[in-house]
């Protein structure tokens, strides 16, 4: 969760920085705000700051926000998983 946790932290501090709440990963629906949030990262036009960026640094933000992906999946199929138990 390393890497979720840093963008996590990252995009907080920006939404302090506007004065709005801060996403809680125990929340399911800041989750999914959080989820959007890397979509958009992940974009083309973003990933390359509109084709501003060196390939060796679209490259590095890409394996960062992929990974940071990943680990919002597998926090995400954990959850689920927990709610199916407590429902038992």
């Amino acid at each position: 969760m390393e890497y979720l946790t840093e963008y996590l932290d990252k995009v907080n501090q920006f939404r302090a920085l506007l004065k709005h709440k801060p996403y809680d990963l125990n929340n399911p629906q800041d989750r999914d705000r959080l989820a959007d949030k890397l979509e958009a990262d992940l974009s083309p036009e973003n990933l390359t700051c509109d084709g501003e960026l060196a390939r060796s640094e679209v490259d590095r933000r890409y394996r960062y926000l992929t990974r940071v992906q990943k680990q919002l999946e597998a926090l995400e199929r954990h959850e689920a998983l927990h709610a199916l138990y407590k429902k038992s």
